[in-house]
């Protein structure tokens, strides 16, 4: 769909030029920075990339948050009716009961995978046994210890640990994607500006051809010429003028190329104006590249981050592993209870005196009137572990599996890295050669000129030298732009491309 946009946008303004004439737009001039900072806004991939990796960090946060502490607060009321009370002269009576708890609690999980709780309670008792209002409280710190399944920092930051490879994961495939897509814009970039350059030798080759002509005119009415060279130099600008027809379509295709790249609609607008024709701002630099094949190979090992990203597939398969493991363990877990408290109702006379105001039960809290300690052991073990242990043997196999793809993608990198050092090296042989060709070609021009105005050549001999010296210059332009292109794929197989093309390498979370 966006390919039709574009590709109709494109004829729509090819068809407006032709009747708008001088109220054409102005022209967009854009730099390859430029170029890029739109296509990272405008590709759908790397939007989606940025979601997931927003999604990845919210992982992380829903992670780390499992280790902050919960506050608890509760009311509870209650009424008992029946409720048997002894009265002074040892008879059993059967009373309504009523009361009011209420108290607040803290539970939390630490990275050693203890649990904890702490909670504060208070209550208020009344019955219709006397008219008395008696008072409790209590205190009570629970924990519990797991000692061997989910036993450890390894077992319970496990989770966290993965979510935060899952997040650097996905900023890797973010990494790569940006390196794919600034491979294409600067593919179509450069294509475009080698194309407007052939465009430039076009127009200028049929100027040559026109002037020859003149020239070809004169020295025909002066009778030192055929009237055939006339034809030869008339047939010469026909054909120039399809060439130039020709490269001015080649100039529009290439700017569909890069329009494909660069064009979106969104909510704001457009990301560019499709009624506008693009001219690239830069121009082609001289490549020095003198760093070793095996420089290149080692900074490649460190900053590909295909590599990074199956490294770290290989540390999350790893945490799966020990994480599967500790799972196949029996649950063991020792707890322990203790605290102190105040009861507000005399059972039976059990308990002695009862409090009858709030400070009383508050200071039997307080003073651990009536302290206690429980603790023990809880195990617990399945009848059958066949479904943990399949998950552990998978993780085992998944640990190999990520290992083995590290290595290959290893050998493979290197091999890549040597293939774009190689064919930078013979982009830079083509440039020398083919500045050589358009060197000699202008100095057969001017020999071939001279010599027709003394009367030694024939047209046909300068529009044929013409033709040499256009082509050179389209094979010198079409080399630079190659090489350009080979540079650009050098840095991507080394991992360096944003740095070379001088865009920032952050992590670009905001879609």
């Amino acid at each position: 769909m966006k390919r039709a946009i574009v590709v109709i946008g494109l004829q729509m303004f090819a068809i407006g030029s032709a009747f708008a004439g001088s109220e054409s737009p102005t022209p967009l001039k854009l730099s390859l920075t430029d170029c890029l900072t739109i296509a990272l806004k405008a590709d759908s991939n790397i939007r989606l990339l940025r979601l997931t990796a927003l999604d990845e960090a919210l992982d992380v946060d829903a992670e780390v948050g499992r280790f902050f502490p919960t506050v608890s607060a509760s009311v509870l009321g209650f009424v008992d009716r029946n409720f048997p009370v002894r009265a002074q002269n040892g008879t059993i009576l059967d009373r309504h009961r009523r009361s009011l708890t209420y108290g607040a609690g803290i539970q939390g999980l630490t990275p050693i995978g203890l649990t904890y709780g702490v909670e504060l309670s208070s209550g208020i008792n009344w019955n219709s046994a006397d008219s008395f209002t008696r008072y409790g409280a209590s205190l009570e710190v629970v924990l519990r210890q797991p000692l061997l399944r989910g036993a450890g920092i390894a077992a319970n930051l496990y989770r966290l640990r993965v979510a935060k490879l899952g997040a650097h994961q996905t900023e890797q495939a973010l990494q790569v994607r940006r390196k794919d897509l600034f491979l294409r814009v600067v593919a179509a970039y450069w294509g475009l500006f080698s194309r407007r350059e052939e465009l430039k030798i076009s127009k200028k080759s049929l100027e040559l051809a026109e002037e020859q002509l003149k020239a070809t005119e004169k020295r025909v009415r002066l009778g030192n010429l055929s009237p055939l060279d006339l034809v030869e130099a008339r047939a010469a600008i026909a054909v120039r003028k399809q060439e130039r027809v020709r490269a001015a379509q080649a100039v529009l295709d290439a700017e569909r190329a890069l329009l494909l790249l660069l064009y979106r609609r969104t909510a704001h607008g457009e990301t560019i104006d499709l009624r506008r024709r693009i001219i690239p701002g830069d121009t082609l630099r001289p490549v020095d590249e003198r760093r070793s094949l095996h420089t290149l190979i080692a900074i490649a090992d460190t900053n590909r981050p295909e590599l990074n990203e199956l490294r770290v597939r290989v540390q999350r398969a790893e945490l799966q592993k020990e994480g599967s493991e500790n799972s196949t363990l029996p649950s063991l877990s020792f707890d322990v209870g203790f605290g102190s408290w105040s009861e507000p109702v005399d059972f039976y006379g059990l308990l002695g005196d009862v409090n009858r105001d709030q400070s009383g039960a508050w200071g039997d809290l307080l003073t651990f009137r009536r302290p206690y300690l429980r603790f023990g052991l809880t195990f617990s073990l399945p009848l059958s572990a066949r479904a943990r242990e399949v998950t552990f043997q998978r993780s085992v196999v998944g640990v190999r599996r990520a290992r083995e793809s590290l290595a290959a993608r290893h050998a493979s990198l290197a091999v890549e890295v040597r293939d774009a050092y190689f064919q930078l090296r013979d982009a830079g042989e083509r440039v020398a050669a083919a500045r050589v060709r358009e060197k000699l070609a202008e100095q057969n021009l001017d020999a071939m000129e001279k010599k027709f105005r003394g009367g030694i050549s024939t047209s046909f001999d300068v529009l044929r030298s013409q033709v040499d010296l256009a082509n050179a210059g389209k094979d010198l332009a079409q080399a630079l732009t190659q090489q350009a292109v080979l540079h650009a794929e050098l840095e991507a197989s080394i991992g360096r491309l944003a740095a070379h093309l001088g865009m920032p390498h952050g992590k670009m979370l905001t879609p």
